[in-house]
């Protein structure tokens, strides 16, 4: 004896429903965490920049980043609002002034950058001089 079972077509609707909760889901987790495009703000001399970064620069960028807190020592960086990049939610302040330092002040630590000549060529693509 064959033992055939039917396809209910009442659950297409509930089945489409859960996949399309479970792709919300997705987009909603992967903007919390910041993946996207990430954004840079520049100020020089009164004049405003936000150059959106492509994503080979800000993949380069963050590997470059040490992301070790420093001393409680350095918990003030010499750092401004004048080089930031922003990526989802999370905004790093750059150390202009040649120091080296990232300040994430959603934690209020500071970071070493690994390779500071890297960063200001990779910045330089998008004329930023500091």
């Amino acid at each position: 004896m064959k033992f055939k079972k039917k396809f209910n077509k009442k659950l297409i609707p509930i089945i489409l429903c859960l996949l399309a909760l479970v792709a919300l889901r997705f987009v909603c987790y992967s903007r919390a965490w910041g993946v996207g495009n990430a954004t840079l703000y520049y100020t020089k001399r009164g004049e405003s920049r936000v150059i959106d970064l492509k994503w080979e620069d800000w993949f380069t960028i963050s590997r470059i980043f040490n992301f070790n807190p420093l001393e409680e020592k350095w918990s003030r960086c010499p750092v401004s609002e004048n080089l930031s990049i922003k990526w989802g939610f999370q905004t790093f302040y750059i150390a202009g002034d040649g120091c080296g330092l990232v300040y994430l002040p959603d934690r209020d630590m500071c970071f070493q950058i690994d390779e500071r000549d890297k960063l200001w060529e990779i910045l330089e693509k998008y004329d930023v001089h500091y």
